[in-house]
């Protein structure tokens, strides 16, 4: 049983670290009067790559009108409400020298950030089997617009937040993670991440016993003089 659980770990885990095709999607602005439709080319994976993504604005009517686009695709992206600026995400990174975040406006890059440029000590990024983390998983950090749309906020991979300025693409304060106040409910990564391969683990054993019960109730349906 041991061996079962270590190998089902062991795959479980090896997929989780797979990354998933790219797919055609749509990102909604906070007040739902502006979205992005994110369009990728065929046959990439990762989260970013060729493709494009066009921005439009819900009318009075509720008729969406073109505002501009972008040819790039990303699956992590946050568009303000007035539609004018993007911020998108890179790929899921192998390397510091990956793109980790980008700032647009109406369509054109204003700045880019790799996660070198965003992570003081390389050596707190953790690290997969093919991939690094460099952002806060969401039980210990957020990303996102400021209510007032003029920021953009994200929790690095050492707690600490970087805040930039929309209009600009521009690192306005680093907040270390010593000034943060303390989680409600604070989580080792890798807490989470034996959470999580532990669920798969078990989601995996329910699914092959509920196919085996279902294979059996088959066999008497059909013939139940053989059992």
């Amino acid at each position: 049983m041991r061996l079962l659980l270590a190998s089902l770990m062991a795959a479980a885990q090896a997929y989780a670290d797979t990354p998933l095709s790219n797919e055609e999607y749509e990102a909604y602005s906070a007040d739902g009067k502006s979205y992005i439709h994110m369009i990728p080319e065929p046959g990439f994976v990762g989260g970013y790559g060729p493709g494009k993504g066009i921005a439009y604005h819900l009318s009075e009517k509720n008729k969406p009108e073109k505002l501009w686009e972008v040819n790039i695709f990303s699956s992590a992206a946050h568009l303000t409400n007035d539609g004018k600026s993007l911020i998108i995400f890179g790929p899921w990174a192998r390397g510091l020298s990956d793109l980790a975040v980008a700032f647009y406006a109406g369509g054109k890059k204003l700045k880019s950030y790799s996660v070198n440029d965003l992570i003081d000590d390389p050596r707190k990024v953790e690290r997969s089997v093919s991939h690094i983390m460099w952002q806060a998983p969401p039980l210990r950090g957020r990303k996102g617009l400021f209510p007032d749309q003029e920021a953009f906020g994200l929790t690095l991979i050492d707690g600490s937040v970087c805040v930039f300025d929309v209009a600009s693409g521009k690192i306005l304060e680093r907040i270390p993670s010593t000034k943060r106040p303390p989680s409600p409910t604070p989580l080792n990564n890798s807490v989470v991440w034996i959470a999580i391969l532990v669920v798969s683990a078990i989601g995996t054993i329910c699914v092959v016993v509920i196919g085996r019960m279902y294979q059996l109730i088959v066999a008497r349906v059909r013939n139940p003089k053989s059992l």
